[in-house]
């Protein structure tokens, strides 16, 4: 199956530290598996495919989800 990802990278002089990224990873995890069953088959919870703790690279890689409205034009 291929699937779009979108990269969230941490800038290098970001205030958010070790302790947030971490909590980032900790909470998407635990949706993704049994802890967060109640919102796990809700449609607006991305995924969690990989992450990269290498300092000085932060990154969080998610599967790529493009919401789609059909709002009118003159709505928007």
């Amino acid at each position: 199956t291929q699937f779009q990802v979108a990269v969230k990278r941490q800038d290098k002089d970001a205030q958010q530290g070790d302790r947030e990224f971490k909590s980032e990873i900790a909470l998407l995890s635990r949706l993704q598996s049994g802890a967060g069953s109640k919102l796990r088959g809700s449609n607006h919870i991305v995924r969690l495919l990989a992450y990269c703790d290498e300092p000085p690279e932060r990154l969080l890689v998610y599967e790529l989800v493009v919401l789609v409205t059909n709002f009118p034009q003159s709505q928007v």
